[in-house]
């Protein structure tokens, strides 16, 4: 809420312009690892789920900070979903209902029934997608 669209003023002041587009899913899971992120699988699913919602709002309201916070917050309360719960927060609760149920289906491990559904592709990753 406190920031905004930089008035055209202000903005001719600056003689070059970049836009910096969010890092790659590999790069973006080593940001998570550095950060202390020990599960792998964590990582790579928090890294398709941002994606996901990136390409599918048209703000961008999963950053990698707000992922680092998520790692963070795991590796304090040991769950992965009260992580994520704690770092939606902010969210209205429609929002956070449909961010967390696409969570559940990038992370086949959280299935909610308790049976291991994982599906494991290719590359190794847990996740289908």
């Amino acid at each position: 809420s406190g920031t905004g669209i930089l008035n055209e003023a202000f903005l001719e002041r600056f003689k070059y312009t970049y836009e910096q587009p969010y890092a790659t899913r590999a790069v973006e899971r080593k940001i998570l690892v550095k950060s202390g992120c020990t599960d792998t699988d964590f990582a790579d699913c928090l890294t398709k789920w941002a994606e996901i919602i990136r390409k599918t709002y048209l703000d961008d309201v999963i950053s990698t900070r707000r992922l680092v916070n998520v790692v963070e917050a795991f590796d304090v309360f040991g769950d992965k979903m009260k992580a994520l719960k704690l770092c939606l927060a902010r969210f209205d609760e429609d929002t956070q209902e449909t961010f967390l149920n696409l969570y559940d289906k990038v992370d086949v491990d959280t299935d909610l029934n308790g049976e291991d559904e994982t599906v494991v592709s290719a590359d190794g990753n847990k996740c289908p997608f």
